[in-house]
This record gives structure tokens, C-alpha cells and sequence, in this order.
């Protein structure tokens, strides 16, 4: 899952150098693989070899992440949630809300095992929290406007202009 070719790898470790013990995913050295791979590996073992009843505190995971890796990424911690282990991400990934998002949607029960919480920073007022609710058909109870949806206006802008030339209506 690592490689964004889809080719399969283990991970692995060679003899001792003079840098240490070299890593490799196949038969490539980390450096190869790509950066992104070497920003998840730590978060990897982390969630790995914590027990359940444990706390995971996660700053970003998915910075240098391409956005397929984001979504495996999203799974891969919420299998770790449903495992017991309590694990809180700081993200400003769309992929990864977007992810849970669709996880809940078709996945039952899916939606019960992650809250979303939304930090925002007023002048006036300071630092506010609120929770935003999944349902369990991947509906947000309320959403901050111009926060995570201006890929969805892309699209919606996309769709009306290929109805367009369609002969549709728009959307």
C-alpha cells in the first residue's frame, strides 16, 4: 500500500552500514519510495503497537500523502478507533474527512466510532470548538461555509457546464 505504483512490497531491513540499517520497501531504498512514505512509516508503527485503551495523538499524518493514500489512510484509523485504541489526528485533509465521511455512509455502525471537531479562531470571541456530527448516512450535522467545500462547488460548476452541453438542465 505504500508504493504509489500498487506494485506489492514488504518492508525490510538490510545488513548494518555506516548510516545504520537501511530500510526498504521491495526492493527500493526509502529515499526512492518517496517522502510521503517516510512521513507515514512512524505513524504506522505508532497506532501498530499501541494497545486498545490506549491514546494516539496525530499532528497531520497525511502532509506528503497523494489523495488515494490520504483515503487508505483514513480507513487505516478508523480500523484502529473500532480496535479499541483512541486515536485523536489534527487534519486539514478533505480527503480524509471525505473518507469518513463515505465509511459511515456504507459502512454500518462506521459512524459511531469518530467525532469530528472543528477549531476556528475569532478575533473577538477566541478559540471555539464545535462538533460536527456523521450521521450514518455520511451527512454532516452543520459545516463551516467556505471550509472543505470548494472541491464540491468545482464539481457542482463541472457537472452544470457537461449538462450544459448536454442540452440539460443545470445543476
Amino acid at each position: 500500500e505504500l508504493c504509489a505504483t500498487g506494485e506489492d512490497f514488504g518492508i525490510g531491513v538490510d545488513a548494518p552500514n555506516r548510516q545504520g540499517y537501511p530500510l526498504k520497501i521491495g526492493n527500493r531504498t526509502l529515499a526512492d519510495v518517496g517522502f510521503g512514505a517516510s512521513q507515514i512509516l512512524p505513524v504506522l508503527g505508532i497506532c501498530l503497537s499501541a494497545s486498545p485503551g490506549d491514546l494516539i495523538l496525530l499532528e497531520q499524518p497525511e502532509l506528503h500523502l497523494n489523495p488515494g493514500m490520504q483515503q487508505k489512510l483514513a480507513d487505516f484509523l478508523l480500523f484502529m478507533s473500532k480496535t479499541g485504541r483512541q486515536v485523536i489526528v489534527e487534519t486539514h485533509s478533505e480527503y480524509l474527512i471525505t473518507r469518513l465521511r463515505r465509511n459511515a455512509a456504507t459502512e454500518p455502525d462506521d459512524h459511531k466510532y469518530f467525532t469530528i471537531i472543528f477549531v476556528e479562531r475569532d478575533p473577538k470571541e477566541g478559540t471555539s470548538y464545535r462538533t460536527v456530527n456523521v450521521n450514518e448516512m455520511g451527512d454532516l450535522s452543520e459545516w463551516p461555509k467556505g471550509f472543505f467545500d470548494h472541491v464540491a462547488e468545482d464539481l457542482r460548476v463541472l457537472m452544470s457546464k457537461a449538462a450544459e452541453r448536454q442540452g440539460k438542465p443545470k445543476i
